[in-house]
């Protein structure tokens, strides 16, 4: 019996001693990440997977499952005096990080010192690259700290590498280029109930679709582009908007939908524009649609 405890003793020990190493060879890999960093000492480190990821960030798991999430890289940092807090979310592929970007930045601006897609508010520098969307936070807003912000931006873009996403050909178009840092990506229920309230009707009642969305601001209200995938299946028939003109159900609003593909089409709402100007504007995005038409 004795031998039997003890030989129980002895594996448990071997677990507990390769778990720990794992979890030290983690915390060490990830704190070499930042070792070129002056005056800096790293205070946490941990990677969350799938299972975990609930314990970091409690009623927001979900949504970054249902985007499609691998692995988080979560360090805190002592730079200078300054504490600063750098999540790296690994996700699925580079469409799924850019969904969780998109949705996740506003009222910030883009620096031109990073090479990939990127927007600083004071407390807060969010960037986009290949399936990594990484966040780097501050705790008091100051221009230094920004600037130790722009400098870990940076050498983690030296790990992981500068690669840009590709958007969909329907908004390589003139008439879009001004507008697509509102461009937003919606892979699920949960992302139309957090960033776009007005669509959850449209698909509640649907499973696996893409929705890239885009709100152009016009003088009184706006104009709303969605590009509607269901993955590789028929577009519902039932689907709430009918093809071609229409009115919302309330009469507020003029609805366009357009066949792009069997499982793709696009979606417009807008007002009656104010000016002539949003006039002309809303035809010509109408005839670019057109010619995108099959039957």
């Amino acid at each position: 019996m004795k031998k039997l405890i003890l030989k129980l003793f002895q594996s448990d020990m071997r677990s507990l001693i390769l778990i720990v190493g794992s979890f030290l060879l983690s915390i060490t890999s990830l704190s070499q990440d930042f070792s070129s960093l002056k005056n800096c000492k790293v205070l946490r480190s941990a990677e969350f997977s799938k299972e975990s990821l609930w314990g970091h960030i409690n009623g927001g798991a979900d949504l970054y499952l249902e985007y499609g999430f691998n692995i988080l890289h979560f360090t805190e940092l002592r730079v200078d005096s300054f504490t600063i807090r750098v999540e790296d979310y690994e996700m699925s592929d580079s469409e799924s990080a850019f969904g969780i970007y998109s949705i996740s930045h506003f009222k910030c601006s883009p620096l031109s010192d990073i090479p990939v897609e990127n927007c600083q508010s004071r407390y807060q520098l969010q960037l986009l690259s290949g399936n990594h969307y990484i966040s780097i936070v501050n705790s008091s807003g100051t221009v230094h700290e920004q600037q130790i912000a722009l400098s870990i931006a940076k050498l983690l873009l030296e790990n992981i590498g500068v690669a840009h996403f590709t958007l969909p050909g329907l908004f390589n178009h003139n008439l879009f280029k001004d507008h697509l840092r509102n461009l937003k990506l919606y892979k699920g229920i949960l992302a139309l109930q957090n960033a776009a309230t007005s669509l959850v009707d449209y698909f509640q009642n649907y499973q696996n679709y893409l929705v890239y969305s885009l709100s152009i601001p016009l003088s009184q209200s706006y104009l709303n582009i969605s590009l509607v995938n269901f993955v590789n299946n028929p577009s519902p028939g039932d689907f709430p908007v009918a093809y071609g003109f229409d009115t919302s159900p309330d009469e507020s609003f003029m609805q366009y939908r357009v066949k792009i593909s069997p499982s793709v089409f696009v979606l417009v709402e807008y007002d009656e524009p104010a000016t002539l100007e949003e006039e002309s504007f809303i035809k010509n995005i109408l005839v670019h649609l057109e010619t995108l038409e099959i039957q």
